[in-house]
């Protein structure tokens, strides 16, 4: 797609974007296109887009929104406000700030500002203190920084955190990002944790003013997820963070393919604005693993390149930058898989020039075929042998678009023809006049001694059959045969980045063999990406020995090729904004908390944080309730005090294939990925006596070491704060 991207407008660019998503299925995309398109307001299309909205808008928060948004549109009726005369003085602002049309608010705003600083932050306090509708409030959010910086606002600005208004949340927490982030401290836990998106983005961006490396973590994690639209959100996304922090996440939303027309545009626009050579680089590598079923790429590497060249920063042309680049970029690919690299060419077969059937000669220069001529090549098809007679045929076959069911069946029977020629011949005719003969065929050619036509088999099975791919990728995984685990490693360069990453992390979660861990990490080394090494160092801080090792360490060799590629992906330890001892206390504390926050597998739509202790109350109270039955229950059945072993039968649980439970009693149809839950221990005879709440935390916690439980079993940390953002309000 070629566009002027030296006349890209970025509010234009914006506001389409946000209109496009007005018409998201999901509301929440809704209600954030409708708070980001609060700021424009002053562009006539966007007033027209929003009071077209609100008309089919079905929503109730969204109407909301919207109903407090139009309020505020301008109108030819916005510079006449009453009393326009009089000299301005703070009690005459806020006279007029509750009696005129909220229209009108906008100008009464500029003459505020006029006024001293003081009498600002007097108004301020005064229009929120009497708590109307968010419509007279935003206004005032514009008010003189200076005015804002001051201490009654800032604990105003505080409040207005806690509001029921996402628009006033969003404002506020963005302003407090700007004038006094430290403001923000014990409320980002719940700002990060918050049920729409759009009041994250501000909290991401201001937890990175205090801790760089934990917000790039967050957003990393959120726009990694696919429930509520990530390509359509993305665009946000991009623009929270300085380029150098959001430039990997970039690289991962070009990869994922099909990109709408705005974020096309908006990629466009930030390849553009933003020269960067270890990003060129690192498009450069994707191009060479991918261009071949992402054709956009050769363009935006060309811009990226384009972008050095008018930046300055090179005395070199476009075309040198790419013949370098590209150089550079093969050489990286080579040294992470040249030494598993075992293929062969593939085995050509020449057509002569003087082809002997003349039948064959006859019907290969016909322009159009007709009926006769269709069943006159049928006939001769079912005598060829040769194979450059057969290569012709099924070139006519492909050219022709005969999909009928005689060709069809006649190519399908050339599916494990001896020559790897004609195999790639049928293989690519058959993608057009009748690719489903291909789907039982692929599982098996993807294993054929010939390099090419494995390639090409695995190239149109991950394209035609994504699913049916994926589901055959979880088997070969883990298979035992080192065949199928390179074919498998090949498989994941196929797909999407995250899903490769996803799998690999389920099959690193499983797996007993640090070695099968090494023989795929060349994966994550080709594409270096900080979400893996968020997800590598989580997954090894809950394993233990050999394993772990192998995973840091790989989470490491990711880490120095992202510094190979210019991406610090150090942390920025306690802010220099943190000055005052008892904050910088405070701040470890909560820095704890977030940094057990996670959205992996997290939709957008859960309920809001509430208060830790609510959630420690509720956990405690389940617990002495399950202790209590399960000692009712041993007193009846052991009159004589006896503990009595509990038996459970064994259930087997396969979470990777996302099923119910399936019991499974033979070890031989056991799947790899399935695990035994382990039997619970006999309980100690301190359950018979009464306990405290601290005795009886400690018995759980013996039970459970009893049991023998893995903590791969065992619920984290961090499923702890996934419990806490579903149950807390």
């Amino acid at each position: 797609m070629n566009i002027n991207t030296a006349e890209i407008s970025l509010s234009e660019l914006q506001i389409d974007a946000y209109i496009e998503e007005l018409g998201s299925k999901q509301a929440l995309i809704r209600q954030a296109a409708i708070a980001q398109l609060q700021q424009f307001l002053d562009h006539e299309k966007v007033v027209r887009a929003l009071t077209a909205h609100s008309l089919v808008e079905s929503d109730s928060e969204c109407r909301r929104d919207l109903e407090q948004i139009l309020k505020l549109a301008r109108s030819s009726a916005d510079s006449v406000v009453p009393t326009e005369g009089v000299a301005d003085s703070a009690a005459e602002i806020v006279r007029l700030w509750f009696s005129a049309d909220t229209r009108q608010l906008s100008a009464l705003t500029r003459r505020a500002r006029r006024l001293p600083k003081d009498e600002q932050s007097g108004i301020f306090c005064e229009i929120v203190d009497r708590l109307p509708e968010p419509a007279r409030i935003l206004p005032a959010l514009d008010f003189s920084p200076p005015a804002l910086a001051a201490e009654t606002v800032l604990a105003r600005l505080e409040n207005l955190l806690t509001a029921d208004s996402i628009l006033l949340k969003i404002r506020a927490t963005s302003l407090l990002t700007r004038i006094k982030p430290v403001r923000l401290i014990k409320y980002l836990p719940g700002l990060l944790m918050h049920k729409n998106v759009q009041v994250r983005l501000p909290a991401i961006k201001a937890l990175h003013a205090l801790s760089r490396s934990e917000a790039v973590r967050l957003l990393n994690e959120l726009i990694s997820s696919s429930d509520l639209g990530r390509q359509m959100s993305a665009f946000t996304f991009l623009f929270v963070l300085p380029f150098e922090d959001t430039s990997d996440i970039l690289i991962r939303i070009i990869e994922s393919g099909n990109l709408p027309f705005n974020l096309d545009q908006a990629i466009r626009y930030l390849i553009y604005n933003n020269p960067d050579s270890k990003f060129f680089k690192r498009l450069t590598i994707s191009w060479l693993l991918h261009g071949k079923r992402m054709t956009a790429l050769k363009s935006y590497c060309e811009l990226a390149a384009h972008s050095l060249v008018v930046a300055g920063l090179t005395q070199k042309t476009q075309q040198e930058l790419i013949d370098e680049a590209l150089i550079s970029a093969r050489e990286f690919i080579a040294r992470h898989t040249s030494r598993r690299d075992d293929r062969r060419p593939a085995v050509a077969h020449e057509v002569p020039g003087d082809l002997k059937n003349h039948d064959l000669a006859s019907l290969s220069g016909l322009e159009k075929m007709t009926s006769a001529d269709e069943e006159r090549l049928l006939a001769i098809c079912k005598g060829l042998v040769e194979p450059s007679e057969l290569a012709i045929a099924i070139r006519l076959i492909g050219r022709h678009k005969l999909v009928s069911t005689p060709f069809c069946d006649w190519l399908e029977n050339l599916v494990e023809h001896e020559s790897p020629e004609i195999v790639l011949k049928v293989i690519e005719t058959l993608q057009q006049t009748g690719k489903s003969r291909l789907l039982a065929h692929l599982p098996v050619l993807v294993f054929h001694a010939d390099a090419a036509v494995a390639e090409s088999s695995l190239k149109v099975y991950a394209a035609f059959w994504p699913d049916k791919f994926i589901e055959k990728l979880k088997l070969w995984l883990k298979d035992s045969n080192s065949k199928v685990r390179e074919v498998a490693s090949k498989g994941l360069l196929e797909i999407e980045f995250l899903q490769a990453l996803d799998l690999l992390i389920a099959c690193f979660r499983t797996c007993t063999s640090p070695d099968l861990i090494k023989f795929y990490s060349p994966v994550l080394l080709l594409n270096p990406d900080r979400l893996s090494v968020y997800k590598l160092n989580n997954l090894a801080g809950r394993t233990s020995g050999e394993k772990r090792k192998v995973l840091a360490g790989l989470a490491e060799s990711i880490n120095a090729e992202l510094s190979e590629l210019g991406r610090d992906t150090s942390s920025s330890g306690v802010s220099s904004l943190i000055s005052e001892a008892n904050l910088r206390e405070q701040w470890l504390i909560i820095l704890a908390r977030i940094q057990k926050i996670t959205y992996d597998n997290q939709s957008l739509d859960f309920g809001d944080l509430i208060q830790t202790k609510a959630v420690t109350f509720a956990l405690v109270s389940i617990l002495v309730l399950a202790l209590l039955v399960f000692i009712a229950r041993f007193e009846l059945s052991a009159p004589t005090g006896k503990p009595i072993p509990v038996a459970v039968p064994e259930t087997v649980y396969s979470y990777d294939l996302g099923q119910r439970p399936t019991e499974i009693t033979d070890d031989k149809i056991a799947r790899s990925w399935d695990y035994q839950l382990p039997e619970p221990a006999t309980p100690p005879e301190a359950l018979y006596q009464a306990l405290s709440l601290e005795e009886i935390t400690a018995v759980y916690e013996e039970l459970i070491a009893e049991a023998g439980s893995s903590p791969e079993i065992l619920p984290s940390a961090g499923d702890m704060i996934r419990l806490e953002a579903e149950f807390n309000r």
